[in-house]
């Protein structure tokens, strides 16, 4: 990031992934806002009622906006920039997503990328790759609703 570019009283997050919640994969924020946005574990453990029907037994995004919905940080606080990063794996990862993908490739014909990594989400994949290259998204679509990478490669547009 080019973190002069970043207004420092707003909470920066990538768009996408969030999962009804807020993304859990990356966050900048300044000085002044970092021990609000991160310090989640202890609401967690002192107020669980407060997380634990919405948050806990969904998923960690959904935790996240909830302790910043507290914190009055979610909505007004929080912005986006485009995902300059994706999630993959690589051949031989024993992580409970390397073993997942292993079915998914054998089952749908995923490959490899270019880095020789495979990606867990193909769609983020494409967004990232395509931001890092200057491009902007204005379309994503599949084909079809058994794909693989090189069709998700083809029905994407870069501009």
């Amino acid at each position: 990031h080019d973190l002069k570019e970043l207004d420092k009283k707003y909470v920066w997050v990538p768009h996408g992934e969030d999962y009804g919640g807020i993304t859990d994969r990356h966050v900048v924020a300044s000085s002044e806002l970092i021990v609000k946005v991160l310090n989640i574990l202890a609401p967690l453990v002192t107020r669980p009622e407060r997380y634990f029907l919405k948050a806990l037994s969904g998923n960690p995004e959904n935790a996240i906006r909830t302790h910043w919905t507290s914190e009055s940080i979610f909505p007004h606080q929080v912005r986006r920039f485009p995902r300059p990063m994706y999630v993959g794996y690589q051949e031989g990862d024993m992580s409970r997503w390397g073993k997942k993908g292993r079915r998914k490739r054998k089952k749908k014909g995923h490959t490899r990328t270019e880095d020789g990594v495979f990606p867990k989400y193909v769609n983020e994949y494409y967004f990232a790759t395509c931001f890092c290259k200057g491009g902007t998204v204005f379309d994503l679509k599949l084909n079809s609703s058994n794909w693989n990478y090189t069709d998700a490669r083809q029905s994407f547009y870069c501009m």
